[in-house]
């Protein structure tokens, strides 16, 4: 049997025996450095399930704890993890604060990945606040520092220069895009490898959806097909809910409305589960595009003004202005 961790029954009572206090207080036999390693374990397990709201409480004990032992590459890796998990719940502001704050506590002893990444995470707060010069800013400042020191790679990759990727897809920098996203990176934890590979195998098809789609429409499908079976069988639901996006447009665009149904089905009930508000924003504003549904429109307006989400502000007032000759019932397909 398989329990909200997504471990095993066993494997579930061995976790659980670390903690006196399921979930908040780490067992007394833990080093400090063990339970702040346990506490951040358990978070982000909790968000790789999209159960956002149960993953903050144990992240922030293992900053408070990280800071009483004075380790500031644990700050910064747990800070960031915070950021990142507020940003998927919709509390930009919070996650701005979080992700400005692990750039701060940076100093010599902390790794050079971890100070990449808190640039990379901050860069895409920033892009989904609509502040892309400032986003493009922090992201130089992750690759010049990636680029300082061996193997002195020039473009970030796997999940860092995926969300690169989508700040240059925002700029309409396709080729840019394209030549970043196969930019090779280090191999971490094995399900965040393959899904991070996979949503950045997307950014071709998503380029190719935008500039040259009647002529790609197979690479497109084979594309998002292996991207959608990878990321399912990550267990991420955070990215899987990003991948069904792209293949509900796709399945739109050819006109397989059923398979574009389930897609978004699939992902809207994943995005409710885990109160991801700015991937339901996102849902909401692809059923408006596609269906002409001002209702959808409006669920999406509202959902981009209560979270900040302002990197959706210039699709937002287009589809505004085309509303104004949609008809007063939204076309016969994928909706719910």
């Amino acid at each position: 049997m398989v329990n909200g961790l997504g471990a095993s029954d066993t494997e579930f009572h061995l976790i659980s025996l670390f903690f006196k206090k399921k979930w908040k207080a780490p067992a007394a036999i833990l080093s400090p450095e063990s339970s702040i390693y346990a506490l951040r374990q358990v978070g982000l397990a909790f968000r790789a399930l999209g159960e956002l709201q149960a993953a903050i409480p144990p992240l922030e004990s293992g900053f408070k704890l990280s800071n009483e032992c004075l380790d500031r590459e644990w700050a910064v890796n747990i800070a960031r993890h915070i950021a990142q998990t507020h940003l998927l719940h919709g509390e930009i502001k919070l996650a701005r604060n979080w992700a400005s704050r692990s750039i701060e506590i940076l100093d010599d002893s902390v790794n050079r990945f971890e100070a990449v990444a808190a640039h990379a995470g901050l860069a895409h707060v920033l892009h989904q606040e609509g502040k892309l010069t400032e986003a493009a800013r922090a992201f130089e400042n992750a690759e010049r520092i990636l680029s300082e020191a061996p193997p002195h790679r020039r473009y970030l990759g796997g999940l860092q220069g995926y969300r690169h990727c989508e700040l240059l897809l925002t700029l309409e920098r396709y080729r840019e895009a394209i030549k970043r996203s196969g930019a090779p990176f280090e191999r971490t934890d094995a399900a965040l490898f393959l899904a991070a590979k996979a949503l950045a195998s997307t950014i071709r098809a998503r380029v190719l959806m935008a500039t040259n789609f009647r002529k790609s429409i197979n690479e497109i499908r084979w594309i998002l097909t292996e991207a959608a079976g990878v990321l399912q069988s990550s267990g991420r639901h955070e990215f899987l809910v990003a991948g069904l996006i792209s293949y509900a447009e796709f399945h739109f665009m050819v006109n397989e409305l059923a398979a574009a149904k389930k897609d978004l089905d699939n992902a809207q009930q994943l995005a409710e589960h885990g109160h991801m508000r700015l991937h339901l924003a996102d849902i909401h504003l692809l059923r408006a595009r596609l269906l002409n549904d001002k209702g959808e429109l409006s669920k999406a307006r509202k959902l981009i003004e209560d979270c900040g989400y302002w990197r959706r502000t210039r699709e937002l007032e287009r589809l505004q202005k085309e509303a104004l000759c949609w008809p007063c019932a939204a076309k016969n397909s994928p909706s719910t």
